[in-house]
């Protein structure tokens, strides 16, 4: 073991609790516990690891759920193709005279 004070050598938990890190060797029940983390530092950041795992778990299964989806067109506006489309719109209206 190191004479690293922060070095719990089976990993660090967090408790739930008493909300702080604890060394393996001080841990409590399990139900209470998250872990094991490898330094005290990450087991107190123990929400935005769970937050950073959820999203990446999120974002694995929207590309499961799409997998083989032919990609979505962007849609494109109804407009004329050019002025010669658009004059012959004009020419064939009803009670159109020149």
């Amino acid at each position: 073991m190191s004479d690293d004070p922060t070095d719990a050598g089976d990993g660090w938990y967090w408790d739930l609790e008493r909300n702080l890190a604890v060394p393996a060797a001080e841990r409590g029940h399990a139900d209470h516990m998250l872990g094991p983390y490898p330094t005290k530092g990450e087991a107190e950041n123990w929400k935005a690891t769970s937050e950073a795992r959820n999203d990446a778990w999120d974002e694995a299964d929207g590309e499961w759920d799409s997998w083989g989806d032919e990609p979505d067109e962007p849609d494109e506006p109804d407009e004329p193709d050019g002025p010669d489309e658009a004059d012959e719109a004009d020419e064939g209206g009803a009670g159109v005279t020149d």
